[in-house]
């Protein structure tokens, strides 16, 4: 961890300014987180005592809502209102609410606590985004990836065949026409025979 202006470690005033949010001390923290912002000018240990400061703020809030419902409780009283159980019903679960408070707190400031020791973003729940808009810093937002489909092997696609125009049948060329047939010449005679009778017989 690097060091300040006074050679300190910066994160040694994140340690001290959660140790007073543990507490409750949060005047003290507020003060720590005005001299690093005087002194140091570090942007990195300013947000680490900027929360721990807002966690006693929150506890300081909650004081002045116990505070003021108790003084409603007791200004009832004196103009003679009869609260019966119920003014101790309502001074309960305020003190239920603080003690929850206080508790939460205090998980809150260990938490802070351990990270900053060992010089890491405290990134404490409820009051880091406060610190944050502070600096205009932009926490980047997780990225959520859609469902991946399965991959189907894709198979090489064949070029669509174009239909073949229609074939003319083939015109042969015209037959030239057939001459009859002429009987042979008769025969002549020979030696002065006589023809030979169609049928064969002599």
């Amino acid at each position: 961890m690097s060091k300040g202006v006074l050679g300190i470690k910066l994160n040694f005033y994140a340690v001290v300014a959660f140790l007073l949010a543990m507490i409750g001390q949060w005047l003290p923290a507020f003060l720590v987180l005005a001299f690093v912002m005087a002194v140091e000018k570090d942007e990195w240990v300013t947000r680490q005592c900027m929360q721990a400061a807002f966690l006693g703020f929150i506890i300081l809030v909650a004081g002045v809502l116990e505070g003021f419902a108790m003084g409603i409780i007791s200004m009832l009283r004196n103009f003679g209102a009869t609260l019966g159980n119920a003014s101790g019903i309502i001074t309960g679960v305020f003190d239920i609410f603080s003690w929850l408070l206080h508790i939460l707190v205090l998980v809150l400031a260990i938490v802070g606590l351990s990270r900053a020791m060992r010089g890491q973003e405290a990134n404490t729940p409820i009051v880091a985004g406060f610190a944050d808009k502070a600096y205009g810093r932009i926490r980047p937002q997780p990225m959520y990836q859609p469902m991946q489909q399965p991959m189907y092997p894709q198979y090489p696609q064949q070029p669509m065949q174009q239909p073949m125009p229609p074939q003319q049948p083939m015109q042969q060329p015209p037959m030239p026409p057939q001459q009859p047939m002429q009987p042979p010449p008769p025969q002549q005679n020979m030696g002065g025979m006589p023809p030979a009778p169609p049928n064969g017989n002599i």
